[in-house]
């Protein structure tokens, strides 16, 4: 058994259970931030709940985590491409399972950018277009998530990954599409939250 593959699966996951929304909710506000808005426990539900300026220091700090983990991973096994692809594809199920908030946590998105942003900033930037773009043609966060998980496996084996990462982006879809089901099912009846009337409601209850 290569237990290099153990090492960076276990540092990765590690990485992603640092619950960035869950530290500032605590710490700021005095919440338990999946308590509120939808529950999630992601950089876009602490946008609703805590404002703006909140919610980009947890993206932020999402995105670091997600990179993070492919930057130690790169120092361990330099050159090897899929230690440092498995470590990131585990701090994302890190920050989706985190094992002391009893396997309750975010949608993995913005772990997911940072990733990629690590592991090719091409590929990442182009991750990170498909969720801003799609985010705010359909005025849906949730949409723009959703879209990025079907479109990661092509992502990846269009940028000629190997196959155990194909693979492994597949299951990230799966999980990312499950994940999403009760946004699908609030964006069909009306009640998802939409970003400018989010962003309108911070900003009247800031004046």
């Amino acid at each position: 058994m290569d237990y290099n593959y153990l090492i960076s699966a276990i540092t990765g996951y590690l990485f992603g259970c640092f619950q960035a929304s869950y530290f500032v909710g605590i710490l700021v506000s005095k919440i338990d931030i999946r308590e509120h808005g939808s529950t999630n426990a992601g950089a876009s539900n602490v946008t609703m709940v805590m404002g703006f300026k909140w919610g980009v220091v947890v993206a932020v700090l999402d995105i670091l985590k997600g990179s993070a983990a492919i930057w130690l991973s790169q120092f361990l096994f330099p050159g090897q491409i899929e230690f440092a692809f498995i470590a990131g594809i585990c701090a994302i199920m890190g920050h989706i399972y985190p094992f002391f908030m009893k396997f309750q946590g975010g949608k993995g998105i913005a772990t997911l950018i940072g990733m990629f942003l690590a592991l090719n900033w091409q590929l990442g930037l182009i991750i990170l277009g498909i969720q801003v773009v799609i985010s705010l043609a359909t005025d849906y966060v949730a949409a723009g998530s959703l879209v990025l998980y079907v479109a990661l496996p092509a992502l990846v084996y269009y940028f000629d990954f190997s196959q155990l990462c194909i693979l492994l982006s597949l299951l990230m879809m799966v999980i990312g599409i499950y994940k999403h089901i009760p946004n699908a099912g609030r964006i069909k009846n009306g009640t998802e939250p939409k970003i400018r009337a989010t962003l309108a409601k911070k900003k009247s209850k800031a004046d």
